[in-house]
C-alpha cells in the first residue's frame, strides 16, 4: 500500500472519530444541561409555591388586622355625614375597589346589614320572620367610592352596596365602609307578607311613638328641637340635626303583571340643599289633598285621620270638650 493511501485512510478515520466523538460529547453536555435545567425548574417551582403561600398568609393577616382595626369603628361627625351625603348625591365616576385599612370586609358588611334588618323586624316595620335567621338565597356585595377625589376623601366616601334576595323579597342597603352605618335602604316585598294591613297608618304610628328614625338611623342622636318637615300619606321627612341632616322614608304600593300587589319602602338621609330633599318636597306638592294620619292618645287613645293642622286642631278641641262634659 502506498504512503498516500495510508495517510488518506488515517485522515478518514480521524474525521469519523472527530464527528462521532463530537456527537457523543455534545449529547453528554446536553444531558448535563437538561439535568441542570430540571434541577433549577424544581427550585423555581418550589420557590413559587412558597411565595404564593406566603402571599396568601400575608393577605389573611392583613384582612384580620383590618377587621380588628374596624372593630374600633370610625365615628363620623355631623360635618362628615353632611359631606358624604352631598358628595353621594352629587355623584361622579363610581369605581369598585378592595377593602382598605380601617374599612369593613364583605363579611362584616353583610352581617351589619342583617343586624339592621333584624332591628326593623323587631319594631314591626318589617315582618317578624326576617329576625329569625331568614336565609336569603342570593346575596351580592360591591364596595365602591367616587373617583376624582383626594385619597382621604375617596376612603371617606367608600360604601358597600349589599343586596339580599329571596323569593319576592328584595332588600338593598347602602352601608358606609368605615363606620358600618346604614345610610339608605330600598325594601320590596309582597303586601301579604307585610306585618300590617295599612302601611301608612303603621308608619305614622311608629313615627309618633318616636322609634322610627331611631330604628332606621341609630347612630344619629335626634336633637330635641328637631321638627317634622313633611308628612303625607306615603312620605315622612324629619329633621334630625338642626337644619343640617334629615331622615326620610317613602312607601309605594304597585302591582306587576296583575300579580299580588307589592310594597316598596325607601328610606335614607339627606341634607337640605341636595336633590333628594328637593325632590321629596316637590313630590309632596304634587299630591292633591292627601290624607294625613295623626295620633293623640292623650285625648282619645285612637288615631284620627284629618286633612290639615287646622282641622286637626278643631277635631281635637271637639273631642276634648266632649270628654269634659261627660
Amino acid at each position: 500500500m502506498s504512503k498516500g493511501k495510508f495517510f488518506t485512510l488515517i485522515m478518514i478515520f480521524l474525521s469519523i472519530s472527530i464527528v462521532f466523538g463530537g456527537w457523543f460529547l455534545i449529547r453528554e453536555l446536553l444531558k448535563k444541561e437538561e439535568k441542570e435545567l430540571l434541577r433549577r425548574s424544581g427550585q423555581i417551582s418550589m420557590q413559587s409555591s412558597e411565595f404564593i403561600l406566603q402571599k396568601e398568609e400575608d393577605k389573611k393577616q392583613t384582612q384580620e388586622k383590618n377587621e380588628m382595626e374596624f372593630e374600633e369603628m370610625t365615628t363620623l361627625s355631623d360635618d362628615d355625614i353632611v359631606f358624604i351625603l352631598n358628595a353621594w348625591e352629587e355623584g361622579g365616576y363610581i369605581v369598585l375597589h378592595e377593602p382598605q385599612q380601617g374599612q369593613m370586609s364583605m363579611k362584616q358588611a353583610i352581617t351589619a346589614g342583617l343586624d339592621w334588618i333584624a332591628s326593623l323586624s323587631e319594631q314591626e316595620i318589617l315582618p317578624s320572620f326576617l329576625k329569625e335567621g331568614y336565609g336569603f338565597n342570593q346575596t351580592s356585595a360591591n364596595l365602591s367610592t367616587i373617583e376624582m377625589r383626594t385619597d382621604s376623601e375617596k376612603s371617606l366616601l367608600s360604601f358597600w352596596e349589599i343586596c339580599y334576595i329571596r323569593d319576592d323579597i328584595s332588600i338593598v342597603l347602602m352601608i358606609h365602609a368605615e363606620s358600618g352605618q346604614i345610610f339608605s335602604a330600598t325594601i320590596s316585598m309582597r303586601n301579604d307578607k307585610m306585618p300590617y294591613e295599612s302601611i301608612s297608618e303603621t308608619m305614622c304610628r311608629i313615627y309618633m311613638d318616636g322609634v322610627l328614625m331611631k330604628t332606621l338611623f341609630p347612630f344619629l342622636e335626634e336633637e330635641k328641637e328637631s321638627s317634622l318637615v313633611l308628612e303625607t300619606y306615603n312620605i315622612i321627612l324629619k329633621e334630625i340635626k338642626k337644619e343640617t341632616i334629615f331622615g326620610w322614608i317613602r312607601w309605594d304600593i304597585y302591582a306587576v303583571d296583575e300579580g299580588e300587589p307589592m310594597t316598596e319602602i325607601r328610606m335614607g338621609l339627606c341634607t337640605k340643599f341636595n336633590s333628594r330633599y328637593q325632590s321629596l318636597m316637590e313630590e309632596s306638592d304634587s299630591i292633591v289633598d292627601p290624607p294625613v294620619v295623626y295620633y293623640d292618645s292623650s285625648v282619645t287613645g285612637e288615631e284620627s285621620i284629618v286633612r290639615d293642622d287646622e282641622e286637626k286642631k278643631k277635631k281635637l278641641e271637639e273631642q276634648s270638650e266632649a270628654i269634659m262634659t261627660k
